[in-house]
């Protein structure tokens, strides 16, 4: 289901003969007794998670630490699960299962509700009693829809609302015979796919500021005993070129700083990351991927090997000129 909108999109081959997938038919059969022949037999050849353009990223992005964030707004999760549908009376029966289980094992702590939007049915599941406590979730609520080609499941029903519209789209122009177009942006690979937008980059930084600065911090960290111990022993030379000539390697700071000498510590540290007794934030964007844009990735597997493409575009340098005008 590739679109516009999606910010980040993940699609994956599958085959459904294969042993995993065998495997976790095995066991979701065990739950339920009923079902006689494979519960996933109705699974097509691909599935795929997005994320959707929403206002909730630009909360997250504003929010002081995106975890706590996240704890408690993660029922506006623009994201969505697609199965593409190979058997819709198969997944029929597995999905009126899944509910006849969680109505056995759970009685009356759901509520299944079938609603239909632009002429589409599509369902909402929601907790028939609200969550108690302090930090509880009382807006919690999954969507799916089920169409003769796919399987949408979300937390969003803005976003199960658009894949309708798309799928409504697609039918309308198959049925007008219009022609197929090559999107802008292709998938690059036949078994994995990967699709970042340049406006998701930010919302990815957001996401990993919190556990990516302090490991960087750490791992910058790591190599002060060891210049120490040389600046103790040579005070009168530099430690990291010295560490250089004796081990062939440069230490490098993970923050993109340099390796100092200070004085009134009497250590080395780092000039983004201070030293444990004087810590420094580090830089503000993610080094990896502070000038990537945007990133399309594919992977396919071939006889007797791999092919693997990926289209990156960043930011251009710029000019001295171009700098200082911006200073």
């Amino acid at each position: 289901d590739p679109h516009p909108e999606a910010l980040l999109h993940l699609a994956l081959a599958i085959n459904p003969q294969s042993q995993p997938i065998k495997e976790s038919g095995n066991i979701l059969g065990g739950f339920s007794p009923s079902l006689k022949v494979n519960p996933l037999g109705w699974l097509g050849q691909c599935a795929a998670i997005y994320a959707d353009q929403d206002p909730f990223w630009a909360d997250l992005a504003k929010a002081a630490k995106s975890s706590d964030f996240l704890e408690k707004n993660y029922p506006r999760l623009p994201l969505a699960l697609y199965c593409e549908v190979k058997n819709p009376l198969g997944l029929t029966a597995f999905l009126t299962t899944v509910r006849a289980f969680a109505e056995q094992s759970a009685p009356h702590m759901t509520t299944w509700e079938s609603l239909e939007y632009n002429g589409q049915a599509f369902v909402k599941v929601t907790a028939s009693q609200p969550s108690e406590g302090e930090g509880g979730v009382t807006n919690l609520s999954i969507y799916y829809a089920v169409t003769p080609n796919s399987l949408v499941l979300t937390l969003s029903e803005p976003v199960l609302k658009r894949a309708l519209d798309r799928q409504h789209a697609q039918l309308a122009a198959k049925q007008a015979g219009s022609s197929n177009t090559v999107p802008a942006n292709p998938w690059l690979g036949t078994n994995l796919c990967l699709r970042v937008d340049q406006t998701f980059v930010p919302i990815l930084e957001s996401l990993f500021r919190d556990e990516f600065r302090p490991a960087q911090q750490r791992l910058a960290w790591s190599n002060l005993p060891i210049l120490n111990e040389w600046k103790r022993r040579y005070p009168g030379q530099d430690p990291v070129k010295l560490h250089g000539q004796f081990w062939h390697t440069t230490l490098v700071c993970p923050g993109g700083g340099r390796y100092v000498w200070n004085e009134q510590w009497q250590t080395m540290e780092s000039t983004v990351y201070g030293h444990p007794a004087q810590p420094k934030p580090g830089p503000e964007n993610i080094l990896p991927v502070a000038n990537i844009t945007s990133a399309n990735l594919g992977l396919s597997f071939e006889n007797q090997g791999i092919s693997a493409k990926a289209v990156l575009e960043r930011t251009a340098a710029k000019s001295p000129k171009g700098a200082a005008q911006e200073k």
